[in-house]
């Protein structure tokens, strides 16, 4: 938890950039549902906005973990053999030898950066506390 928190504390500018956006653009969604595409506010239709925005805060985290793992390396890396391949006459030095080369490097370059997924896992967890809330307000009126 420790290290997490220090990764996050080490590019903290461009985290709370993420943090600030992502939360603009979930209020704005959150709004635009209720009142425009529903036509008014109740307890339901906050719950139902609230667990949308839940997926999508999570589902973004869970795909930038994926690729911070490194899931995405191989397609990756072929499509920068395509490009040497179609760009072969031109001389183009190749930068990796081959797979296994260019996992390396690209886990070298991420063991120095930093988690860019957690403000969405914050904003997922914010998010998850309002669906609660406006589904437990939803029952009590029902």
């Amino acid at each position: 938890m420790k290290k997490l928190l220090n990764k996050f504390k080490s590019n903290l500018r461009a985290n709370i950039l993420i943090l600030i956006i992502g939360f603009v653009l979930g209020v704005a969604f959150f709004f635009l549902y209720i009142y425009v595409i529903e036509k008014g506010p109740n307890a339901r239709l906050m719950s139902d906005a609230s667990f949308i925005l839940t997926a999508i805060y999570l589902a973004t985290a869970g795909l930038m973990w994926v690729a911070h793992l490194g899931f995405f390396d191989t397609f990756a890396y072929g499509f920068i053999s395509m490009g040497n391949i179609f760009f072969r006459p031109l001389k183009v030095e190749k930068k990796y030898q081959d797979l296994i080369d260019y996992k390396g490097q690209k886990y070298q370059k991420r063991k120095n950066q930093g988690f860019f997924y957690l403000p969405f896992v914050m904003l997922g967890l914010l998010a998850v506390i309002a669906t609660i809330v406006f589904y437990s307000l939803y029952l009590a009126n029902f």
